[in-house]
């Protein structure tokens, strides 16, 4: 958990660092981060953030929840500069849209899929609807 956050941070120096080459003077820099959900797999953001870390890096990180493809189109149209979406890498990957990767902190997706009892194989599928998020999220894909 302390490698993630050091690493979480680092990746938000080396932006802060980024923007800071404009010539300002050192002044606080904002940054919006937009995660699919508050949960465990985003809470270095908020240590790191509750713990000072950012701020002595002169950087005021707002972390913000939104759906994977409201994180995507918000990082396209520049209200986000970092997003930890799970859709939005599979975008970048694929060249859907136009991205840097600069840190996977999950070696597999958190998503499960729960089917009623009588679902024993995927074929037992054929024919049945499954719910989705919403249209073009991961979950859709």
């Amino acid at each position: 958990m302390k490698h993630t956050i050091v690493i979480l941070t680092l990746m938000l120096l080396g932006a802060g660092i980024v923007a800071a080459t404009n010539g300002a003077d050192a002044q606080t820099r904002q940054f919006k981060v937009c995660v699919p959900d508050y949960s465990v797999g985003i809470m270095p953001l908020f240590i790191a953030k509750q713990n000072g870390y950012y701020a002595q890096e002169q950087m005021d990180v707002e972390i913000i929840a939104g759906r994977g493809n409201l994180c995507t189109m918000g990082l396209i149209a520049g209200s986000f500069q970092f997003t930890y979406s799970p859709s939005t890498f599979d975008s970048v990957v694929a060249g859907d849209i136009k991205g840097k990767v600069i840190y996977v902190a999950e070696k597999f997706l958190l998503h499960r899929f729960i089917v009623a009892p009588q679902i024993r194989r995927f074929e037992d599928l054929k024919g049945k609807k499954i719910a989705i998020s919403a249209f073009g999220t991961l979950t859709d894909l």
